[in-house]
């Protein structure tokens, strides 16, 4: 197991990348298994680029992003007919050397999906804020999506912070 949750992780990222070659290089079918698209801000690209680089055949099986999958069992359409017609995703973790999120100017016809967010909603929020989104545009918390655990607190980008620390999420 090398699965990771925030702040808990199992393994680090470069030693999971050497155990997938060390044991495929062994002769062994190795299996790397993720919930979702894989693809889709899980480190695929970093792990393949270094089976490909030592010669190790690989397949990626492509799943349901939790990008639309999590809202969607939330009752959340990413999309809408009138609505909204474009998506755009972003990763809202990051690195202590990071720079700030390439979030785009507020277009209302656009939705945009925060993944990995709640840790830095206090630095994504005023950022929205600074690129034009209004204060009162709706915003809805996801957690533990797709599980028996899963909790959805909708409140507005001026109240992300506070509300998200007041019904302490996870």
């Amino acid at each position: 197991f090398v699965g990771k949750r925030c702040g808990r992780h199992s393994m680090r990222q470069e030693a999971i990348t050497a155990l997938l070659v060390r044991l495929a290089l062994e002769g062994r079918c190795v299996v790397r298994l993720k919930g979702g698209d894989p693809t889709v801000f899980g480190r695929t690209g970093e792990e393949a680029l270094d089976l490909v680089r030592f010669g190790v055949p690989f397949e990626i099986v492509p799943g349901v992003s939790s990008a639309v999958a999590a809202p969607a069992l939330a009752g959340i359409p990413v999309t809408h007919r009138g609505l909204a017609d474009s998506v755009c995703v972003l990763s809202a973790h990051r690195q202590k050397d990071e720079p700030q999120l390439s979030i785009p100017p507020y277009h209302p016809r656009t939705t945009l999906v925060l993944l990995m967010a709640l840790q830095t909603v206090d630095t994504w929020g005023p950022q929205l804020l600074d690129r034009g989104y209004p204060a009162d545009l709706p915003v809805a918390f996801i957690s533990a999506g797709a599980t028996a655990r899963q909790r959805v607190v909708v409140t507005t980008v001026s109240r992300a912070a506070a509300d998200a620390r007041a019904e302490q999420l996870d």
